[in-house]
């Protein structure tokens, strides 16, 4: 590209760049739940770390983005999302930069990437592994009456398989790629009847993708021409006359300016990777409440030793002291419930209260706790159960199978996870308050260790207390 044309593309970018901000700025502070510009700015901080890591350092949008958006918008979304209410997408996906380690939006990331019923491009912006066919449906013929959504859709699907692997994956065949670079060829001519700024912007980024060493100056200057006065861009091929508002600018002028970025040499980023064991993040996070809890409230003799009792299994961290409380046999068989699996967490239990029982006991968490042998042994599932139970949102008989599954070590289907991670949302949503009770925090956190040592800590086949 012409060193001119690159000064110009330059320039043109600032002038985004500082519409964009003066647009952001002009929000209020703090952005309420139900501003209309909400979303926009969930997009800037989406695709705001994306530019910055193409320039090499942090972009002015990543930072206003990170400054307005509270880290409770994107968590709010997140708890409704998995509750099964209406909630953005795009609010969830602006979760890594604006709370980064939440637990609440790492299970609601890993929900979408494991919704069949979702759009592929979204799947894969949450960091799902490109489906096998995804050739297919990238190249596969556009239908005869073409709209933006159709278009775009098809365009942000290959621009979300860079974002994905941080480079575009390679096709089956030379000749599939050249396909793929004739249709993104037709694509710019199908924007450019459709007068479509974004298609053409996002066509101008899969084209320096596909093959970085083609003359795109004409795409280029056709995208220069197109700033308004403001610097914001228009969505339709045509230059505005007045000021570009945000709600309708903010993903075109980012689209424009990410396909700025791709001119320069440096088209490779940091690959997407999936939440890792979202529901342990979330049982840590409820164990760091009740920690919280039982330091600041004085608990009756129970009620403290079934804290310390959950926090000991959750995090491994001995908080159990010298008392002469002991617990009835209902009371030992939910203690002995929680500490089952965890070799550590039993022997702490069993020399704190000093029990011995006298005699061979039959149900394998009070042997676990007594520290006989328990062997795991498998257990043949009828899947009819586990499907009955999470197409229905039966909450007990699911968490009956949880239950049967951890104590056979047996892995339960991973159909069952997306409504193991909806149960863990939920008690989350549960503890969100400060002034949650005691039993609601302590029922949360058990439940939470439960589905964490079901799903995401299998215990071995044989162990012993």
């Amino acid at each position: 590209m012409e060193q001119g044309l690159e000064q110009v593309m330059r320039l043109v970018g600032h002038r985004a760049v500082e519409w964009m901000c003066q647009q952001v700025m002009a929000l209020p502070d703090p952005l309420p739940a139900t501003h209309p510009d909400l979303v926009a700015l969930a997009q800037a901080a989406v695709v705001g770390p994306v530019i910055g890591a193409l320039s090499g350092r942090r972009s002015p949008i990543e930072v206003l983005a990170h400054r307005r958006l509270h880290p409770a918008l994107p968590r709010r979304a997140a708890l409704d999302h998995l509750a099964g209410l209406p909630a953005s997408p795009a609010l969830i996906l602006a979760a890594p930069l604006i709370a980064p380690g939440d637990p609440a939006c790492a299970l609601a990331l890993a929900d979408l990437a494991d919704d069949p019923a979702r759009d592929v491009a979204l799947r894969l912006a949450c960091g799902a592994s490109p489906p096998p066919d995804v050739e297919g449906t990238l190249l596969a013929p556009l239908p005869l009456v073409i709209d933006h959504d159709c278009l775009s859709g098809r365009l942000t699907l290959l621009l979300a398989l860079w974002r994905q692997a941080g480079g575009l994956p390679r096709l089956s065949s030379a000749a599939r790629h050249g396909d793929l670079l004739a249709a993104l060829r037709d694509w710019a001519r199908l924007a450019g009847q459709l007068s479509d700024t974004q298609c053409l912007a996002q066509t101008l980024c899969g084209l320096l993708l596909v093959d970085p060493q083609q003359d795109v100056a004409a795409l280029v200057t056709r995208l220069l021409d197109l700033q308004g006065p403001d610097g914001g861009f228009p969505t339709r091929l045509c230059r505005p006359d007045g000021p570009t508002p945000l709600a309708q600018g903010m993903t075109v002028t980012l689209s424009v300016l990410l396909a700025f970025q791709l001119t320069r040499p440096n088209r490779r980023i940091a690959p997407l990777l999936p939440p890792v064991r979202p529901i342990t993040a979330a049982m840590l996070a409820v164990a760091a409440r009740m920690e919280d809890r039982l330091q600041a409230t004085r608990l009756d003799p129970w009620s403290r030793l079934l804290g310390d009792v959950l926090v000991l299994r959750a995090t491994g961290r001995n908080r159990l002291s010298g008392s002469s409380f002991s617990p009835g046999r209902a009371r030992l068989a939910r203690l002995a419930s929680i500490v089952f699996g965890d070799p550590i967490a039993a022997h702490a239990l069993r020399r704190h209260l000093g029990w011995k029982p006298d005699r061979p006991l039959a149900m394998p968490d009070l042997a676990w706790l007594a520290g006989a042998p328990v062997r795991l042994t498998g257990q043949t599932y009828a899947w009819q159960e586990w499907n009955r139970a999470t197409d229905r949102l039966d909450e007990r008989a699911f968490m009956r199978l949880v239950l049967q599954a951890r104590r056979h070590g047996a892995a339960p289907p991973q159909r069952a996870l997306r409504f193991a991670r909806r149960l863990t949302g939920a008690a989350l949503s549960r503890v969100q308050d400060d002034h949650a009770s005691f039993d609601d925090l302590a029922l949360a956190l058990e439940r939470t260790i439960l589905l964490a040592s079901a799903f995401e800590q299998f215990p071995a086949p044989a162990m012993a207390a």
